[in-house]
């Protein structure tokens, strides 16, 4: 009955005649109600519902697929026809909540000292006293990946049942 996918304008008038008409269809349908002649037409009741038509469909189809040299351009176009300007203020934006602040800021730590220690790993281990070959360095990296993993695993049992009780030391809020 509600053509809703879509945030155009609708003619409520119309609406409303097709909610009546629906509710009135309904009403028949049901045979332990009586529909009082006052509040339906005859007229009314032998119009069948339709989709009320809003002024935009809202469906728009998706682009065509992009070959293989197209997907190479190094311009494809304008992806939001918002400014720069208010771009970068959204960002800044963005960075004064402080979840958002915290989440960046900590997900970012975690690559550097990732990257760091990939980096530093090689040369403290391959150089004297160590000697390690290339395998022995890359060996290495067994005790973190495994300690990773076994973190990871740990902290996503441990946080759940801690922000509940959080959560409730808090009422709720």
């Amino acid at each position: 009955m509600y053509d809703i996918d879509t945030n155009s304008a609708l003619d409520l008038n119309r609406l409303g005649e097709v909610e009546k008409r629906a509710r009135a269809h309904e009403v028949e349908g049901t045979p332990t109600q009586e529909v009082a002649s006052s509040d339906v037409s005859t007229e009314e009741k032998a119009v069948p519902v339709a989709r009320v038509p809003t002024s935009a469909s809202g469906y728009r189809a998706p682009p065509p697929l992009k070959t293989f040299w197209q997907n190479l351009a190094l311009y494809t176009g304008t992806y939001s026809t918002d400014s720069v300007f208010k771009m970068v203020i959204s960002s800044v934006v963005i960075m004064a909540n402080i979840g958002a602040s915290w989440t960046i800021f900590i997900s970012g730590l975690l690559v550097a000292w990732y990257v760091a220690i990939s980096f530093l790993s090689a040369q403290l281990f391959s150089a004297p006293p160590y000697g390690f070959t290339s395998a022995g360095v890359g060996y290495t990296s067994t005790g973190p990946l495994l300690g990773g993993i076994i973190g990871a695993v740990s902290c996503g049992f441990l946080m759940d049942p801690m922000l509940k009780w959080l959560t409730r030391m808090n009422k709720g809020v």
